[in-house]
């Protein structure tokens, strides 16, 4: 078995894991087969099987994820055929490949695809294609999130109301992690996951969104909050009810 597990993450560098066969458990934990030391990652998030001479992936997140422009939802599985993205989080995206190429020059791997060619008079001609820079593209990809996302928000805070803290501004008004308590850290993770599954999923699946920003309505410490209060439940009510009535005028079109 040649196949390998690609691991790009955003501002690092990429992180090949080998594979084998049977059933495989990725997340941060560090007990999985394949793990991913990153915060965004769940502790168990995936599990990847190989049979039949192919790989299947299971979502075991409570979220949608996807795989190149597929959907795979919460708790279902799919083929995971080599090539593809999987994009896990807003910063970690995985690639099913092949072994390494055997085709070597100078010790070195080769960069680029060769494809040979025959003119009319029979003369043989190789042309090298260049790699497609990877980091290149995924950057470009997060910077576009991030500025959709800052739009969206800006547009919804922009109309007549209360001004709707920014996602950033409310988890640094967390208290340190050597300080937060237990349900401030249980809160804080909550609205992370809501903000992950926005910028990812929501336009394409608002009724998710929906249901993450519920969530942390219904969180004990933001029950019984005020919406639009200076103190920070209070600022989390406002951004978390903006969110989702911007997803319901959405999904009323």
């Amino acid at each position: 078995m040649n196949e390998q597990l690609l691991v790009s993450i955003a501002g690092q560098p990429d992180l090949t894991l080998p594979l084998k066969g049977g059933r495989l458990r990725i997340g941060s934990n560090p007990q999985c087969e394949l793990p991913i030391d990153h915060p965004e990652v769940a502790a168990l998030a995936l599990m990847l099987e190989y049979r039949g001479g192919a790989f299947f992936v299971q979502n075991l997140n409570s979220y949608d994820i996807y795989v190149d422009n597929e959907t795979l939802h919460a708790q279902s599985s799919s083929l995971w055929s080599v090539g593809q993205d999987l994009y896990l989080t807003q910063s970690v995206t995985l690639r099913l490949q092949g072994g390494p190429s055997p085709n070597v020059e100078g010790g070195a791997a080769q960069t680029g695809a060769k494809s040979t060619s025959v003119d009319k008079k029979g003369t043989s001609t190789t042309e090298t294609k260049p790699a497609s820079n990877r980091a290149f593209y995924q950057i470009t990809t997060i910077v576009l999130c991030a500025l959709i996302a800052f739009y969206a928000l800006s547009t919804d805070s922009s109309r007549s109301g209360p001004t709707i803290a920014s996602f950033d501004s409310l988890c640094a008004g967390f208290p340190e992690n050597s300080k937060i308590t237990r349900e401030q850290r249980n809160l804080r993770n909550y609205l992370q996951d809501a903000w992950l599954i926005d910028i990812r999923a929501g336009n394409y699946s608002p009724d998710v969104a929906i249901n993450a920003y519920t969530l942390v309505l219904e969180h004990p410490l933001i029950a019984n909050a005020v919406a639009g209060n200076d103190n920070l439940p209070g600022q989390i009510k406002a951004f978390a009810a903006s969110r989702i009535l911007r997803y319901e005028r959405m999904r009323g079109k």
